[in-house]
């Protein structure tokens, strides 16, 4: 149950939501008005609107605050108003388009559980993603969408810290962690995935070892305007890591197919070696994965024809 109003331009702003779950869908259109605008303090705890609760059904709920956990946008969205998501501390993810043309200050504050974004966009054209990573200086993972999967990000947080220079309280901020710098590659609104990918060497220096595995992995798994020096880069790294990637993939929460998929590509891209594929099927093994189980020696026959030490057999499983 979404509660909006109709604009001067015969559009429609929505300004509070209702619903049985922490799941919200946005509509493109209301009564025949295409939805633009997500008002201000929408899914804030604290309403800046007055809804008598007589216009509420018994089974619903305020989508706001910590009840929400999932928000979908549809690709009509211009603008979100300022701290549209104030102190949605259980939002773990949004999907919305790259397309809006304004958002307000503060729109993420205090979600500090948002870890994923998908944006629906052509990654050629100017997107408001930097608008939007201005406001989440938290680790966040970004997904970008046309007809599908097109690229995944991963962006470390960061911490910005005030340090008193002066007796007149004269203060300097201070910026610690890559991921600012690695916020920064944008051109003209235009995502710069030479200059993430350039980034990389510094965040070596900097970050720690789970970050720079997670980077890598997306960068390979999903090699969108991947140059061959820069897949070269992100491949020496992760064979020098396997025990980490193995643990990230193999997360109690890991999607099935996702796991596959990126163990797949990872290994067709000579991430990975006959002993580690050994390790992941024992894993499989042990975790109850008879199917990925499969996969694995499938995967191991075809990169290690000649490898003598298999201890495995098809009939094992």
């Amino acid at each position: 149950m979404l509660f909006y109003k109709v604009k001067e331009d015969n559009t429609v702003s929505i300004y509070r939501a209702f619903g049985e779950n922490g799941i919200v869908d946005i509509p493109d259109t209301i009564d025949g008005y295409t939805v633009t605008e997500i008002e201000e303090y929408c899914f804030a705890a604290s309403s800046r609107v007055d809804i008598d609760e007589k216009d509420i059904p018994d089974n619903c709920h305020v989508q706001a605050g910590e009840f929400v956990e999932l928000v979908r946008l549809p690709d009509t969205i211009s603008k979100i108003g300022r701290n549209a998501f104030y102190n949605c501390r259980k939002l773990e993810e949004i999907k919305l388009s790259g397309n809006i043309e304004e958002i307000g200050g503060d729109i993420f504050m205090n979600c500090i559980n948002l870890s994923r974004i998908i944006l629906r966009c052509n990654l050629k054209d100017r997107t408001c993603l930097k608008q939007i990573l201005s406001q989440i200086s938290w680790s966040v993972e970004v997904e970008f969408e046309e007809k599908g999967i097109d690229a995944v990000l991963f962006y470390p947080e960061y911490f910005e810290v005030y340090d008193e220079i002066g007796p007149a309280h004269i203060f300097e901020l201070n910026i610690s962690g890559e991921g600012f710098r690695i916020r920064q590659c944008f051109q003209d609104g235009v995502l710069r995935f030479d200059e993430y990918d350039g980034s990389f060497p510094q965040a070596c220096a900097e970050e720690p070892t789970g970050n720079l595995v997670k980077m890598a992995i997306n960068r390979i798994v999903y090699p969108y305007d991947l140059t061959n020096s820069n897949s070269n880069m992100y491949v020496a790294f992760l064979k020098e890591h396997t025990e980490d990637i193995i643990k990230l993939i193999f997360r109690a929460d890991m999607d099935k197919e996702k796991q596959l998929h990126y163990i797949t590509k990872l290994a067709y891209n000579n991430c990975f070696s006959a002993d580690d594929i050994n390790s992941m099927i024992e894993k499989a093994s042990a975790d109850g994965l008879a199917e990925l189980s499969v996969n694995l020696l499938k995967i191991k026959s075809e990169l290690f024809k000649n490898d003598t030490k298999s201890r495995y057999s098809f009939e094992d499983f």
